[in-house]
């Protein structure tokens, strides 16, 4: 009786002792793929920030062409 009672005991922390640790595997898993979500976020956003930047500057660049075009053009006909 004694015997079963230390073999079910036994049993019952082994098997805890395994759902521990697949739940630890599981949690470490699952914060892995959230640092590298997090990662890749960053570089997205990185990314976006110098598109932008490079999309605010060519804008700038084309408004001041036109701009220098336009100026011309009008000197051009006053000189006509």
């Amino acid at each position: 009786m004694a015997n079963d009672f230390f073999d079910s005991f036994g049993e019952t922390i082994s098997r805890t002792a395994r759902e521990l640790s697949e739940k630890a595997e599981n949690f470490y898993e699952v914060q892995k793929l959230r640092n590298q979500i997090s990662a890749e976020e960053r570089v997205v956003s990185k990314t976006m920030e110098r598109l932008g930047k490079a999309l605010f500057i060519s804008g700038t660049k084309a408004e001041s062409l036109s701009m220098m075009k336009l100026q011309e053009s009008v000197e051009k006909s006053a000189d006509m």
